[in-house]
């Protein structure tokens, strides 16, 4: 057993552990931000985009996905590429 910490956007803290003091009392800024739904084509093109990641390659990706069940996933997540990338 050990103490793992996980610093993010504090680089400055090298490996100087006494910084940490001084980066507990700043607050930390958050950020918001809002992926539009993707449009039919765009679903495709990242449907495409994660079959390629998957290894599969471009002139194969009609074989898994038709164009009927692009749409149909499309209609099914709105867009959403967390539900997409859970369908």
């Amino acid at each position: 057993g050990g103490v793992q910490f996980v610093l993010a956007g504090k680089l400055a803290l090298g490996v100087h552990p006494a910084l940490f003091a001084a980066v507990l009392a700043e607050p930390l800024e958050q950020f918001t931000y809002t992926l539009q739904p993707l449009n039919r084509d765009d679903t495709a093109s990242y449907l495409a985009h994660r079959l390629a990641f998957a290894g599969i390659p471009d002139n194969k990706e009609g074989e898994v996905f038709s164009s009927d069940a692009i749409v149909k996933i499309h209609q099914f997540t709105c867009g959403n590429i967390g539900l997409i990338n859970r369908t």
